[in-house]
């Protein structure tokens, strides 16, 4: 039987303006358009946006792109430096990185990217596999808990 992963990524700021969001009552809110405001300086390769929306780096997109997995798209995202971004820019002369748009369209339990609708908060759930993929990246803020499926009964 596949193990599940709950999911808590680091959150290095919001959504900006210029989302177009679809549906708000949603769980997780869905969108159309991705602007992630950063306010403060990421640092992790898997990151979440306040209120929903989940943004990779580029070398990330590329391992989960090459890779069999499931349950995910990839898209543009618009990122913004965010009014508090400066307390940390000088210790990051490189740049903020290029970020990708992890579109999460799984069924948690089913797919290797998913989500369950469980209130009062809807966490990324990931498989076994796609676990061992993101172990090979920098997510050491993310808070990983074993998942329990509560509809299957064991």
């Amino acid at each position: 039987m596949t193990k599940y992963y709950s999911l808590e990524p680091e959150c290095p700021g919001s959504l900006g303006n210029d989302t177009e969001i679809i549906d708000l009552s949603a769980r997780p809110i869905r969108f159309e358009h991705f602007q992630l405001v950063v306010e403060r300086w990421p640092e992790d390769d898997l990151l979440e946006s306040m209120l929903g929306g989940y943004a990779i780096t580029e070398n990330l997109a590329s391992a989960l792109k090459a890779s069999d997995l499931g349950g995910f798209e990839l898209g543009d995202i618009d990122v913004l430096e965010g009014d508090q971004l400066f307390l940390s820019k000088e210790e990051h002369p490189e740049g903020l990185p290029n970020l990708v748009w992890l579109k999460v369209t799984g069924i948690a339990g089913q797919n290797d990217f998913g989500f369950r609708d469980e209130p009062p908060k809807c966490p990324l759930i990931v498989s076994e596999r796609a676990m061992a993929v993101l172990k090979a990246f920098k997510i050491s803020n993310c808070v990983v808990e074993e998942y329990q499926d509560p509809l299957v009964r064991g």
